[in-house]
């Protein structure tokens, strides 16, 4: 992951992280001993054209997630 942009709890220790310079998402795992994230190999990409995301948000009732991305005027 080169530039984390993005990160929300999902549920118990899984944090869903938005990639910055790639239209990814990945799922990590807090590991309470360690203090650390691990990788989970869960991996959801969406093509080559740089969204940019800059923020995550995730409603529970809807079990929806939303990501806020800021892109030139060529991608809007």
């Amino acid at each position: 992951m080169l530039d984390a942009s993005g990160l929300i709890h999902v549920q118990d220790d899984l944090f869903l992280v938005a990639e910055d310079e790639r239209d990814q998402l990945r799922l990590f795992e807090f590991s309470r001993d360690s203090g650390t994230f691990r990788y989970t190999g869960q991996l959801l990409d969406f093509g080559a054209q740089e969204s940019d995301f800059e923020s995550m948000a995730y409603n529970p009732r809807q079990d929806a997630y939303y990501c806020i991305g800021s892109h030139s005027a060529g991608y809007s």
